[in-house]
């Protein structure tokens, strides 16, 4: 049951290198944030996906793709599928307001 996360970002090119500063220091950027929620979907971590999930139901700003491949027991080749996420800068941080698995 082996899972492999491949990542691609597809960002809009003013997200990409955005920064947003908070009190005395920085949020990571939308990369950051994204690659983080990726470590968190591959590790199937849901309390740590739970907290860089969005609580309001605000458009997002930003996109990050996943590239996810899943080994069936029994099955010669790998399922792969496409992982959506879209993020909201909300509160000074980069969270996930939407998530798409497709097949």
């Amino acid at each position: 049951r082996a899972a492999v996360m491949l990542m691609a970002f597809v960002l809009p090119r003013a997200n990409t290198e955005q920064s947003v500063a908070s009190g005395g220091g920085q949020q990571p950027s939308l990369a950051a944030v994204a690659a983080t929620a990726a470590g968190y979907w591959s590790q199937r971590d849901v309390v740590g996906l739970a907290r860089v999930l969005s609580l309001g139901g605000v458009p997002p700003r930003g996109f990050a793709e996943l590239g996810w491949e899943v080994a069936a027991p029994g099955s010669p080749a790998a399922l792969r599928y496409v992982v959506f996420l879209g993020f909201v800068l909300e509160d000074d941080s980069w969270r996930i307001s939407e998530i798409r698995v497709l097949r």
